[in-house]
């Protein structure tokens, strides 16, 4: 899935991003002239909540993802 942050160039090599709960996630693009950066997560196998990390020193902000059950065992969740 991509994932369209903003996020200054300044900072960006400076971020810590990780996923906490498996999965994989790419180097972030280039910032675009929008201010946006795309990142590609490919969550585990499994279904559930995944969680991406984004830090920078003592600011931290987690991502969540739910990859949903094909047996529909899912949380209910809010749409707008």
């Amino acid at each position: 899935m991509s994932i369209s942050c903003r996020i200054p160039a300044a900072i960006l090599s400076l971020l810590v991003i990780e996923p906490l709960d498996g999965g994989t996630i790419s180097a972030p693009t280039p910032v675009a002239a929008d201010g946006t950066t795309l990142l590609q997560f490919q969550p585990g196998t499994q279904p559930g909540l995944y969680r991406i990390l984004v830090g920078l020193g003592a600011y931290s902000a987690t991502l969540q993802f739910w990859v949903p059950s094909a047996n529909g065992n899912n949380p209910p969740v809010v749409t707008p």
